[in-house]
C-alpha cells in the first residue's frame, strides 16, 4: 500500500498592515492642483478689487455726502448749509440771498464746488480722533434745531485752525484761497472803500477773529453793528441784534 502524500496548505493569513498610498490613491478621488500661475492670477485679481475699492472710499470719504451718510447724526444740518441753503444749521429758513452768506452754501455754489474737505483738511490724527469720539458718542451737542435735528457746539477759527496746524488767519488767508488779499493789511485796502470808521478790516479794535463776522454754517453777521448801528450791512448778513433773534449769536448785546 502506497502512502499518499498530502501537502499541508496554510491558509493566507490577512495583513493588519495599513493599506499604502497606492492603494488609497486607487480608492479616492484625486484632487485637481491649481496650477501656479492661475493661483497668482486670482491673488492678483483679489489686490486689484480691494486696491480699487479703498481708492472709491478714498474718492467717497472726501465728499459732502460721506458726512451725511456715516455720520448723519450730527451732520445732517451741516449738510443742508452745503447742498441746499434752504436752512443754516439752527433749522432757520433762508432764501437764496441769506444762504449766499453762509460760507458753505458761497463756496460750493459761487466758488467752483468747493468741498468740506476743502477747509475741513483731512488730517489723519483728527480724523481718527473725531471718528472715535463719533463711535463713542463722546461730542458735544449743543440742542435742537428747528427742524428737530441735532447740532453740534461752535468751534471757533483757533480750534479749526490748530487741528491742521496753521496760524488762525492762515486758514482762509494762504495762497490756495485768497490770493489777493495774503494778509489783514491786503484786506483792509480791499474794504478801504467803505471809509475808516466802518471798514470792517480795520485794526483800531486790534485782530477781530475773521469768524466773528464770517459764518460758515448760519448767515454771516456784520459785527460792527454792536456798536455801529448805521454800519452798511451786505445783503444777506445779519446784523448783531438780528443775529442774536435767530440764534446765530448768544452773546449778551453791550
Amino acid at each position: 500500500m502506497t502512502e499518499e502524500k498530502t501537502e499541508s496548505v496554510v491558509p493566507e493569513q490577512e495583513s493588519d498592515a495599513p493599506e499604502t498610498d497606492a492603494k488609497l490613491d486607487d480608492t479616492k478621488p484625486k484632487k485637481a492642483k491649481m496650477p501656479k500661475k492661475k493661483k497668482y492670477a486670482v491673488a492678483g485679481v483679489i489686490v486689484g478689487v480691494v486696491f480699487l475699492a479703498c481708492l472709491g472710499f478714498g474718492a467717497w470719504h472726501e465728499t459732502p455726502g460721506f458726512c451725511g451718510a456715516i455720520c448723519h447724526t450730527p451732520m445732517d444740518p451741516y449738510l443742508a448749509t452745503y447742498e441746499t441753503g434752504t436752512h443754516d444749521k439752527l433749522g432757520n429758513e433762508l432764501d437764496q440771498t441769506e444762504a449766499s452768506s453762509m460760507l458753505s452754501y458761497k463756496h460750493k455754489t459761487y466758488m467752483g464746488g468747493m468741498r468740506c474737505m476743502d477747509c475741513h483738511k483731512p488730517v489723519i490724527g483728527q480724523q481718527l480722533s473725531e471718528g472715535a469720539n463719533w463711535v463713542s458718542g463722546n461730542y458735544s451737542i449743543a440742542g435742537t434745531n428747528a427742524q428737530g435735528q441735532p447740532y453740534l457746539e461752535s468751534r471757533s477759527l483757533a480750534d479749526l485752525s490748530e487741528g491742521i496746524g496753521v496760524e488762525e488767519d492762515e486758514f482762509c488767508l494762504n495762497s490756495g484761497c485768497h490770493v489777493a488779499t495774503p494778509d489783514r493789511e491786503a484786506l483792509f485796502e480791499k474794504t478801504k472803500y467803505l471809509g475808516s470808521e466802518y471798514n470792517p478790516h480795520s485794526q483800531r479794535h486790534g485782530d477781530i477773529d475773521c469768524s466773528q463776522c464770517h459764518k460758515a454754517h448760519t448767515q454771516s453777521v456784520n459785527y460792527c453793528t454792536e456798536c455801529h448801528a448805521t454800519a452798511p450791512v451786505p445783503d444777506g448778513w445779519l446784523t448783531m441784534d438780528e443775529a442774536r433773534e435767530k440764534g446765530v449769536v448768544t452773546t449778551p448785546s453791550k
